[in-house]
């Protein structure tokens, strides 16, 4: 039923491998969301669209106001036009757009990237030696394949459909207001700037600790999975409260 947004983007494309990955967050996204710059943009443009049909409604709700209040006589020639309005304007038009929008973002770029993003972390993988595996936990490994293409699908979902979304609906209610007297538009602008103060300041304290937090379940993970893999090592060679008191 969703075929036709999903095969927008092909997970499984040619690239050029690359046996040294980027190692910072934005090289990486950027390098992993390249087959999907056009959906992105236009995934942007829809972004903006539904905020603009957002500030619409906020319009329109005026604008129905006014006109009820306006004399009978007003009233009787313009309710009509008024209720095909804004019948056609919730019921089709706002309709079709959010459900573009959730298709777009949901069936086209989160499934999608993060399928990308495994195969290639695995193909990326399987390429490297034996000695590189021994030195590691196998279940750790596969954690990361699996966890870090998700986490970066949730980053860019979080980018273009929370945070575009976010400021182009502030940039819009910013401007409505600046319009309307520019004395409303003053509490706005001290929000914005401590609410990027207050977004910084908690970015420079959450990146560590997620990267630590990050790392801690790799490798309880991958503990784990190794444990029941080679369960009959540990049987003979061990016994169950060793396992009990690493995990």
């Amino acid at each position: 039923m969703l075929r036709f947004f999903e095969n927008l983007v092909d997970p499984f494309c040619d690239y050029p491998p690359n046996d040294s990955p980027p190692q910072k967050v934005w090289p990486y996204l950027r390098d992993q969301c390249r087959p999907f710059n056009r959906p992105l943009a236009v995934y942007s443009l829809m972004a903006l669209v539904v905020v603009g049909i957002e500030l619409a409604t906020v319009y329109g709700i005026g604008w129905f106001v006014d006109v009820i209040q306006s004399t009978p006589e007003v009233i009787s020639q313009n309710i009509t036009t008024v209720l095909i309005v804004l019948v056609g304007f919730f019921l089709l038009i706002r309709s079709l757009i959010y459900g573009l929008d959730a298709l777009l973002i949901n069936q086209t770029l989160d499934v999608n990237i993060v399928t990308l993003g495994r195969w290639r972390a695995y193909r990326q993988v399987i390429r490297q030696s034996v000695g590189w595996f021994e030195s590691d936990f196998a279940g750790r490994i596969s954690s990361r394949v699996m966890e870090a293409p998700k986490a970066a699908g949730q980053v860019v979902q979080t980018v273009f459909d929370g945070l575009l979304y976010s400021l182009a609906y502030t940039v819009g209610a910013f401007v409505m207001l600046l319009l309307t007297d520019p004395r409303l538009a003053m509490p706005m602008i001290i929000w914005f700037v401590l609410y990027g103060l207050l977004i910084r300041w908690t970015i420079k304290r959450v990146t560590p600790a997620s990267k630590a937090r990050s790392n801690a379940r790799s490798e309880l993970n991958g503990r784990v999975i190794d444990g029941f893999t080679n369960i009959h090592v540990v049987k003979m060679f061990a016994h169950d409260a060793a396992e009990v008191a690493y995990v």
